[in-house]
């Protein structure tokens, strides 16, 4: 296939793009800063510049997915983490781009209190202190924001008609991956991480099956390996 990964050059992303490079997909990084072009052709990937708050109906044409796992880190919330993912969805719909995977997050469902609580809870039920980085986030305003259009994005894809799978993931960690997920259709009341390694390798199975067509997942770190996770009844 030839896929297009959104948000190339953050975290998740690299993994994706390094992962992908072991696989037979072309493989096309899009990013939004030229100076981050290495980042992308180091892993054997296309690269493509754009900015997701513009059109970019030109430069979805001729791939078969998208892959998003774009973010803005909080910095422009309503630009790049909505804005961003409803120009993109109209570009891939208007191309008619096949498939279309997004990476959404655990608990969005819930109010975003419900959702801090939650975190907090998890790390105490682990004996383990939040991390400060997400400790911080938690106690900004900004991310009450993050909460509620990460659910108005995933509904904006669900309903555009295109051929999604949403994969709301728990805590991102730069752990090395197991190659095992605990997955379960729909939400999912309990909490926990999943490296983002093991997110990576999720896209790219999902890719192969059309079971997963217009599904959203919730994933986390477990005990079921990735080529089985998916075999979920429709």
């Amino acid at each position: 296939m030839k896929i297009l990964v959104v948000g190339a050059s953050g975290k998740t992303g690299q993994v994706l793009l390094r992962q992908l490079s072991q696989t037979t997909h072309q493989v096309t990084g899009f990013i939004r800063n030229p100076e981050q072009e290495q980042l992308v052709t180091q892993f054997g990937s296309a690269c493509l510049l754009g900015d997701l708050e513009n059109n970019v109906n030109t430069l979805v044409e001729g791939f078969d997915a998208i892959i998003f796992v774009a973010g803005s880190r909080g910095k422009n919330i309503h630009g790049v983490d909505y804005q961003g993912l409803v120009n993109m969805v109209d570009a891939a719909v208007n191309k008619h781009v096949k498939r279309f995977l997004y990476i959404g997050s655990i608990h969005t469902e819930k109010e975003p209190d419900q959702f801090i609580q939650n975190v907090i809870n998890y790390y105490q039920e682990i004996n383990e202190p939040v991390p400060e980085g997400l400790l911080r986030a938690t106690k900004n305003p900004k991310y009450h924001d993050y909460v509620k259009i990460k659910l108005l994005a995933e509904n904006y894809l669900i309903e555009s008609g295109i051929n999604y799978t949403i994969l709301r993931t728990g805590i991102l960690t730069q752990d090395i991956g197991s190659g095992k997920v605990n997955v379960t259709l729909g939400n999912l009341n309990a909490f926990g991480k999943i490296s983002r390694d093991n997110v990576a390798r999720c896209f790219i199975e999902v890719l192969k099956n059309k079971n997963t067509y217009r599904k959203t997942y919730t994933l986390l770190d477990g005990e079921t390996p990735i080529d089985q996770a998916f075999m979920v009844p429709a």
